[in-house]
């Protein structure tokens, strides 16, 4: 899991070092591909976690907002526990 979240967080870095229109309809054109929701899955392993994140736009498209959400099952020496954050992308 920790390898998909370091892939998320390249991915959105480059994704915002990228050029786009001022326009407001092309500002996130390039963008498209990302946009909706993704499922993660664990491995098995013990203390491998599966949950879902999205992309979607807000705030009449000036923002898009990535949500995540994962679980972790119980392990021999930790109990069970999920894992919520969210990032706002925007440009200046």
């Amino acid at each position: 899991m920790k390898q998909s979240a370091s892939f998320l967080i390249l991915i959105a870095l480059v994704w915002l070092s990228s050029e786009a229109s001022a326009d407001n309809q092309s500002i996130w054109q390039d963008r498209g591909p990302l946009l909706g929701t993704w499922v993660a899955e664990g491995k098995g392993a013990p203390g491998s976690g599966a949950g879902t994140f999205s992309f979607a736009y807000d705030l009449q498209k000036q923002v898009i907002v990535r949500k995540s959400h994962t679980d972790y099952p119980a392990t021999a020496e930790h109990k069970a526990s999920a894992h919520d954050d969210l990032m706002i992308i925007y440009r200046e």
